[in-house]
């Protein structure tokens, strides 16, 4: 648990970084991300993004992403989805809610 707060507290220090860069644009970077142009993310649309610049993610890594952005668990990540999960401090989830653990 220790070691996921850590990464979660990285991970704001980044969001937070970026908001400073006079080229950031949050609504720019979902649609980087969404390949596919349908106003949403998708399982690949995540594995192409990262392939693009660089990074090769397991399944598991994918699938994890997909865990903490989707909250609606339609296998699709909105921007309002994104947004809130983006901004530095917000939406952060370190552990299943009752509905995650309900399969």
């Amino acid at each position: 648990m220790k070691l996921e707060l850590d990464e979660n507290a990285r991970l704001n220090t980044l969001k937070r970084e970026l908001t400073y860069r006079h080229d950031y644009n949050l609504f720019d970077l979902f649609n980087c991300v969404d390949i596919y142009s349908d106003r949403a993310i998708l399982r690949d649309s995540i594995t192409n993004f990262m392939r693009r610049n660089g990074y090769s993610l397991a399944e598991f890594d994918v699938d994890s992403i997909m865990w903490r952005l989707d909250d609606s668990k339609d296998g699709r990540v909105q921007y309002p989805e994104f947004s809130k999960h983006m901004a530095p401090g917000e939406g952060v989830r370190t552990t299943p809610t009752k509905e995650d653990t309900l399969v």
